[in-house]
C-alpha cells in the first residue's frame, strides 16, 4: 500500500534486513529491541500530496513541498506521518519560531481541537501574529540562546506539550538548548 504516493525505503517487507520491524499495533516501523546498530530509513516525499501539505501550501509556509513561493523545506510529509494520529485530538502543540505565522495557521487548521503555542524572540513578529486572532492560539516570547528564557517560557505555561517543534534560529547550540530545557 502506498499512501499519498509515498515511497519508504526499505519497504516494510525489507525492514527485517535493516534492524527494523513493522508494528501492526502502532502502524510504524520501529527499531528492533536489544539491537544497538541502527541502519538507515529513507523516506522519499518528493511526490507526497497530503492534506497537511495542501494546507501548508495554502498558507505559504516553507514547510510544504507544494508551496510555490520562495524557499521550500518540505517537512509536512514527515509531520503528516508522525502526527496524523493526533489530528483530531485535544493536544497541546508548541512551535518555537513563528516567522510570518504561516505555519501557525497551518497547524491551527490541521489540529482543530489543539491548543497551539507559538514561541518567538522577535516582538514585531509576535505582535503581527497576534493580530491574526487565531482561536486557541497563544504567543509567548522566548530566547533560545538563553537556557533560562526557555525554561521560564515553558514553565510559565504549566502545560505538558504533546508536540514541540523547534524552527527558530537553526543554530546548533540553540537547538541543544531547546532539547535540554523543554
Amino acid at each position: 500500500m502506498n499512501l499519498f504516493n509515498l515511497k519508504i525505503i526499505p519497504s516494510f517487507s525489507e525492514a527485517k534486513n535493516y534492524n527494523l520491524e513493522y508494528s501492526r499495533k502502532t502502524r510504524r516501523i520501529i527499531l528492533k529491541p536489544n539491537i544497538k546498530k541502527f541502519s538507515k530509513l529513507i523516506i522519499d516525499t518528493s511526490h507526497f500530496n497530503s492534506q497537511l501539505c495542501k494546507i501548508g501550501a495554502g498558507y505559504g509556509t516553507n514547510k510544504s513541498p507544494l508551496n510555490i513561493n520562495g524557499h521550500r523545506s518540505g517537512y509536512t510529509p514527515y509531520y503528516e506521518l508522525l502526527f496524523r494520529h493526533l489530528k483530531n485530538e485535544k493536544i497541546n502543540f508548541a512551535e518555537i519560531g513563528i516567522e510570518n505565522n504561516a505555519s501557525t495557521k497551518m497547524w491551527r487548521k490541521y489540529f482543530s481541537k489543539a491548543k497551539i503555542y507559538g514561541f518567538e524572540y522577535d516582538e514585531k513578529k509576535l505582535k503581527k501574529a497576534k493580530k491574526d486572532n487565531l482561536k486557541n492560539t497563544f504567543y509567548k516570547k522566548i530566547d533560545v540562546a538563553e537556557e533560562n528564557s526557555i525554561k521560564k517560557s515553558f514553565v510559565k505555561n504549566r502545560k505538558k506539550f504533546d508536540i514541540i517543534i523547534d524552527d527558530s534560529t537553526h543554530i546548533f547550540e540553540h537547538q541543544i538548548n531547546v532539547i535540554r530545557n523543554v
